[in-house]
């Protein structure tokens, strides 16, 4: 996981980019906008990249990171694996990875800005850009390699600016279907063209 500041020029803003996430990463998937204990009406499309420490040597830096982005506004929080409900972030505070998430909520809205999201289905060699009608497929694709590059708003938390994290941009390769990959050979199209001549007679 790397993460950086990058100026977005289509949005006129500095966004935050965070780029070799893995499949793992992307929790608490709902691009299909289902209803939730949060948002009962639901059509909310939301998501959350959690912060993970898979190598001693680099928890210090995503530490630091988080450190940083708390301290910036971006609204991190923490909650307890297998327990509802969460707090905020504790720049410096220790927290176990086994049984702790650190992680920053997101949230996918197509507006007049909607987000270019670009899946490659590995082994296709071309990417598909998603439209709003084509995100809850992410809920359930196997996905490696994603970037994504999140667009601040921000609001007021009882007298605290906090900034909430919109999707400008994901990249992400996905795991092919493995019954497309057996089954994709009689899926072909077999039919002859059909000549629309109206004048042609068979029996002529």
């Amino acid at each position: 996981m790397k993460i950086q500041k990058v100026y977005n020029r289509q949005r006129r803003r500095e966004c935050l980019m965070i780029t070799e996430l893995e499949d793992n990463e992307i929790i608490f998937r709902n691009l299909s906008g289902r209803p939730t204990e949060v948002n009962k009406k639901g059509g909310v499309m939301t998501f959350a990249i959690a912060f993970k420490n898979y190598k001693e040597e680099f928890q210090d830096d995503i530490a630091l990171a988080c450190d940083r982005m708390f301290e910036d506004g971006w609204n991190i929080r923490v909650n307890e694996k297998g327990i509802q409900g969460s707090h905020p972030y504790i720049p410096g505070a220790a927290y176990d990875y086994d049984t702790q998430r650190v992680y920053l909520s997101v949230e996918a809205r197509f507006n007049n800005f909607p987000p270019d999201v670009h899946i490659i289905v590995e082994g296709k060699g071309r990417d598909t850009l998603y439209s709003e009608e084509m995100m809850p497929a992410l809920d359930s694709l196997t996905l490696h390699d994603i970037s994504v590059e999140l667009s601040p708003r921000r609001w007021d938390d009882n007298g605290v600016e906090r900034i909430k994290a919109f999707l400008a941009t994901m990249w992400a390769v996905a795991e092919p279907n493995p019954y497309e990959e057996r089954y994709g050979r009689y899926m072909k199209a077999t039919a002859e063209p059909v000549d629309d001549d109206l004048d042609y007679n068979p029996f002529m």
